[in-house]
């Protein structure tokens, strides 16, 4: 559990070791800056797959953000 600028350091070590990590409780406004646009695309895409959905187009524009 984290909050206050430690919420970035945990959300950091959680998404580079999340082998390591069973829950992650993180309180505050923001958690990962950078990345957020990028992991709400693959979580988009994701959870378009698990529907049966076709997703070739949503995986060209992700790896447009990734770059």
């Amino acid at each position: 559990m984290s909050g206050s600028y430690t919420l970035r350091c945990g959300t950091a070590y959680v998404m580079s070791h999340p082998e390591k990590v069973a829950a992650y409780i993180s309180i505050g406004q923001c958690t990962f800056l950078c990345g957020g646009d990028i992991l709400s695309c693959e979580d988009a895409v994701y959870r378009a797959e698990m529907k049966g959905d076709d997703t070739a187009e949503m995986r060209r524009a992700l790896k447009l953000v990734q770059k």
